[in-house]
């Protein structure tokens, strides 16, 4: 009887974990069909404590980085904005922050694991057309007090507005 009963359990766990493993392969394959497919486009990964990417997905840098190491990704002061702002995510800090790779503007935001500091959980989104439509909206709108220059005002409330503003991109 005991060995039936073992062989039921056995059953209904290896069942249990073949309907976990299909879920987990439908909510990879949307979240690659969202990266790869999504209108800005933004990379998404997950760095473990050694710096070591474990995994990435998406469009913007994807071609160019071959490497698994979060130091190699960037050069100059964006490869030490980068992994000094890792560091703050892997002390428990959400952190958010652009980086100016010259023809392009990446607003990046790195979230801590909740279970361990283990592992951080980052997104960028290439966000070079909104810093240009800020920037010929402040040339064009000197004088926010000007009648016409009403929708400046609304830029300049935008969060994201706020965010480039304070990472001084």
């Amino acid at each position: 009887m005991r060995l039936i009963s073992n062989l039921e359990k056995l059953k209904t766990l290896t069942d249990s974990l073949v309907d976990r493993d299909f879920l987990r392969a439908k909510v990879l394959n949307l979240f690659d069909k969202f990266c790869y497919d999504f209108p800005i486009p933004m990379n998404a990964w997950i760095v473990d404590k050694k710096l070591e990417i474990i995994s990435k997905k998406g469009s913007l840098l994807d071609s160019k980085i071959e490497s698994t190491r979060l130091d190699s990704v960037f050069e100059g002061e964006n490869k030490s904005k980068n992994i000094e702002m890792h560091k703050r995510a892997f002390e428990g800090n959400t952190v958010t922050y652009t980086l100016n790779l010259g023809d392009k503007i990446l607003l990046t935001k790195l979230i801590p694991s909740s279970n361990d500091g283990d592992f951080v959980f980052g997104v960028s989104m290439d966000i070079t057309s909104f810093f240009t439509m800020v920037s010929a909206l402040d040339s064009y709108c000197g004088d926010i007090e000007y009648d016409k220059c009403e929708i400046l005002d609304k830029v300049k409330n935008d969060p994201l507005y706020q965010i480039i503003k304070n990472n001084e991109v």
